[in-house]
């Protein structure tokens, strides 16, 4: 079974450190899905795991033994019942995150690897609530939520920033077409 752990690691940390890792690997990490729920918004959740998957497949070597679409899908759970996470801010995220590996091939260079999937995950995510919230969670209770530091959280968060030039604006056209891909994989 694939685990995604959630951390940034640089040479002062130890990687095996159990204090700096968030495992997505059982089912047991993410209380029961609301009643609420819909059957749309679990299938259309699924699918932008699933979208999630393919992205970081594509830009980062190794990356299908570090993170599952299952793993990706009860990241999002988590987010859901913790913040209230919509299809739409995943979707921007999306957008966010596949700009950002297009700037890093742009630029000639690549932060995303297989060590910091999950904070340039949690990153995308903040930054999304942040632009599309009236009243966003400080980084703070995301560091607490999945136990790592809020120091490398705001270091990851600026140096995410800094490589996609601040462009934060999801244009119309960006939102429909993977809006449409995952509405059309719902019939």
């Amino acid at each position: 079974m694939h685990t995604m752990e959630i951390g940034i690691y640089n040479e002062n940390q130890d990687p095996n450190q159990e204090n700096q890792k968030y495992q997505f690997s059982q089912p047991e990490n993410c209380k029961e899905r609301d009643s609420n729920t819909t059957l749309k918004e679990n299938l259309c959740r699924h699918r932008l795991s699933e979208r999630f998957f393919d992205i970081l497949k594509l830009y980062v070597p190794g990356a299908s033994d570090i993170v599952s679409i299952e793993s990706i899908s009860l990241f999002l759970d988590i987010l859901q019942q913790k913040v209230d996470l919509l299809i739409e801010e995943g979707i921007i995220a999306a957008v966010l995150l596949q700009r950002l590996l297009q700037k890093q091939d742009q630029k000639g260079v690549h932060i995303l690897n297989a060590k910091n999937i999950g904070m340039l995950l949690i990153v995308s995510f903040i930054l999304v609530m942040k632009i599309s919230r009236d009243t966003a969670y400080k980084n703070s209770y995301f560091a607490n939520l999945f136990n790592i530091s809020i120091v490398d959280i705001n270091i990851s968060e600026c140096g995410y920033l800094r490589l996609i030039d601040h462009q934060l604006w999801v244009s119309d056209f960006d939102f429909s077409l993977l809006f449409q891909t995952l509405s059309d994989l719902e019939k």
